[in-house]
């Protein structure tokens, strides 16, 4: 458990490099929002939609390759954003560190859902949390070394990427369950008849996540607007990441003791008022950061929760399930907040940010109407109460 976090923890860690550096890759490369837009969404695809491959691929054998190296890949190529010399070399270079946050992701968080752990929510959020610590810490980390050292210098920051790939080699034990063997025809014969459920857990994450990315990528802008430096902007932007672990931990916590339907909803419901009040105040201040952090403390309490009820949906393919909640959804709602580069182009950042706050009612919405009622024709309420 502790090498998968430390290794969920770095790689999460480079992912989240990007955010921050947005106002001075822009005024480097000359881009618009609408670009930015197009490039948060073409990490979130790469390091997102291939995760159910690499899900699929790993339920079928024992190899560690996919862990193993996720984090040494994600590291080397995100640290290449520091030099690129254009727009299009800085979208291979995202694209390409996506891949390895996708390898990563899959047989991770499989290797956690099938240990031998009594409380399985608890065991899935101390992972998710580790993953979520790290990408908080990411946005501090870039923006830091970058105001000291110079953004051409970033590539530096590669080694303990690199470093973590070799420990988890060294150390880390094979996977723990045998391959199941099934092939694609299988896996889909496991997903249609629970497709239904499946798909309002998907459509609610894929929201959830719309809103996060939104929120780190264009609020960056907003702070730089605003007076905040390059590290107090990504102070900003790491205390909202943070504050989402926390709410990660313990929402996995509180689903091994109430029902997890009830903590899907309620808690994507709570965040709209809580960035409808940030989004009021025009001075970025104690009151601002309050807001912001609970916010994002309770749009992540869901997290552990959808990826528990997908393994247990289709546990056959539970690889394939994780991929789903971890990396697909997060790769539709990257393509959701593509769009947000649009809007910020025509109407303005601030009220790109007024509107993201409706994105989580949305998703609350959805739940009400189709996930209760779906999922419990599905599984058996009992599963909802107790890992």
């Amino acid at each position: 458990m502790g090498l998968l976090a430390l290794g969920h923890a770095v790689t999460d860690a480079y992912a989240a490099f990007l955010s921050p550096l947005w106002p001075i890759l822009v005024a480097k490369l000359g881009i618009s929002m609408s670009l930015v837009g197009l490039s948060t969404s073409v990490m979130n695809v790469s390091a997102s939609f291939m995760q159910p491959l690499y899900g699929y691929w790993a339920d079928r054998t024992r190899r560690r390759i996919f862990v193993v190296a996720g984090p040494g890949i994600s590291a080397f190529f995100m640290c290449l954003i520091g030099i690129v010399p254009s727009y299009a070399a800085l979208i291979a270079a995202i694209a390409l560190a996506g891949v390895g946050v996708a390898a990563f992701h899959p047989q991770a968080a499989a290797s956690v859902g099938t240990g031998s752990y009594r409380r399985k929510g608890l065991a899935l959020s101390v992972f998710i949390t580790g993953g979520a610590v790290g990408y908080a810490a990411g946005p501090l980390i870039a923006s830091s070394f970058s105001a000291r050292y110079g953004l051409e210098n970033l590539y530096l920051l590669a080694f303990p990427g690199v470093l973590t790939s070799l420990t988890l080699y060294l150390f880390m034990a094979a996977p723990p369950l045998r391959p199941v063997p099934v092939g694609l025809a299988g896996v889909f014969r496991d997903l249609r008849p629970r497709l239904k459920p499946l798909s309002a857990l998907y459509a609610m994450s894929a929201l959830r996540s719309a809103s996060t990315i939104g929120l780190v990528t264009f609020l960056p802008f907003l702070l730089r607007e605003r007076g905040l430096s390059l590290v107090e902007g990504g102070g900003m932007v790491s205390l909202f990441l943070l504050a989402g672990s926390v709410g990660g931990m313990v929402g996995g916590t509180l689903s091994d003791r109430i029902d997890r339907r009830t903590l899907l909803s309620g808690s994507l419901a709570a965040a709209t008022p809580l960035l409808m009040a940030m989004n009021a105040i025009d001075h970025v201040g104690l009151s601002f950061a309050t807001f912001l952090a609970l916010a994002s403390f309770t749009l992540a309490f869901s997290n552990p929760v959808n990826v528990i009820l997908a393994q247990e949906l289709i546990p056959n393919s539970i690889n394939t399930a994780s991929a789903l909640m971890i990396g697909s959804s997060w790769g539709t709602g990257g393509l959701i907040a593509a769009t947000f580069g649009l809007f910020a182009d025509a109407y303005g950042v601030p009220a790109l940010l007024r509107g993201i706050a409706f994105v989580p009612a949305g998703a609350a919405l959805l739940g009400l109407i189709l996930f209760r009622r779906q999922v419990a024709q599905t599984v058996d309420s009992q599963t909802f109460k107790r890992a």
